[in-house]
């Protein structure tokens, strides 16, 4: 028999959470309407122009689809927005890093990673200025060389 996910159980009780929440906030809208603003919000912790439907809220709610990853993650952030946590850490998602710098435990990253230029490298790192193409200055030497040689064009 098939148990439910962990995550499966806590989104759909943050969204019975968050309906109630906005239940109270908004009581002259309809369960409906409050899908289709939960929809709208949740949207928005995603980075997506268009809102999720009010039926896939109902039926993640409802215990009846599972969610995905990233619509899991969304719920719980709006959860967690409406308990005043700072917007952007309830937008964030904890991973693992490799810190050359200063970097403390629970730090936000605010800029997205990107692949070394220097073809042979590939590392992912994030810049620190947003035209930063190479993760080191030794990969910038030894890939300006080979352009300079006529290759990597």
């Amino acid at each position: 028999m098939n148990q439910p996910h962990l995550r499966d159980t806590q989104t759909s009780q943050a969204l019975r959470d968050i309906t109630e929440a906005l239940g109270a906030i908004m009581p002259e809208t309809s369960k409906s309407g409050i899908d289709v603003e939960i929809g709208k919000r949740i949207a928005r912790f995603s980075n997506l122009d268009k809102p999720y439907s009010r039926t896939l809220i109902h039926l993640v709610r409802s215990g009846n689809k599972k969610p995905s990853p990233s619509f899991a993650h969304a719920v719980m952030a709006f959860a967690y927005s409406l308990d005043d946590m700072d917007p952007i850490r309830a937008r964030s998602k904890p991973v693992q890093v490799n810190a050359a710098g200063k970097v403390q435990a629970g730090s936000i990253v605010l800029a997205d990673s990107k692949p070394c230029a220097y073809p042979p490298c590939a590392i992912p790192f994030v810049p620190r200025v947003p035209w930063q193409i190479y993760h080191s200055p030794d990969c910038g030497i030894k890939n300006r060389k080979i352009i300079k040689r006529g290759g990597n064009k």
